[in-house]
């Protein structure tokens, strides 16, 4: 399974709307001269495409990272380690510099293990833990099955 950040998600669901965007005021400009069928250069939102938005899945919670693999099966990394392993810089002032500098899963261990005699609890990052999931629409309702759990416990 390629690695699928949310930055690329979000970039390519951009991407495909702005497409869809451009590609229906392109078939009103030609049409009309332009997409508000005057000669000001500015396009018609009425030539925009609707976007709807359904529910796929109810069951998916603290979602971290989404990620389709070429099957369309959907796999999410779900957390429930919010200020309990996962921080916020505002609580932890003192690491900003380091943390704003890390730009790999090692630098983001050596931040941790530098700041650990701050925490009281030394499994205070790893007592709990990420899961990952997998939705499908595997009988073609657009509504996902139950979630498929791939591993509970990501270290």
């Amino acid at each position: 399974m390629k690695k699928c950040s949310r930055f690329t998600l979000l970039l390519i669901l951009a991407g495909v709307f702005c497409a869809l965007a451009f590609s229906k005021n392109a078939a009103a400009q030609e049409s009309h001269g332009h997409g508000d069928g005057k000669d000001s250069g500015t396009y018609s939102t009425e030539d925009a495409p609707k976007l709807t938005v359904d529910v796929f899945a109810n069951e998916v919670k603290n979602a971290t990272a989404i990620c389709f693999d070429d099957k369309g099966k959907l796999y999410v990394t779900e957390t429930y380690r919010w200020r309990k392993g996962i921080e916020d810089n505002r609580d932890h002032t003192y690491w900003i510099m380091d943390d704003l500098a890390t730009e790999t899963s090692e630098q983001r261990v050596a931040v941790y293990e530098k700041w650990k005699d701050k925490f009281e609890d030394p499994e205070y990052f790893t007592r709990f833990s990420e899961r990952v999931v997998t939705l499908e629409d595997s009988n073609g309702d657009r509504q996902s099955g139950p979630p498929g759990r791939i591993r509970n416990r990501l270290r």
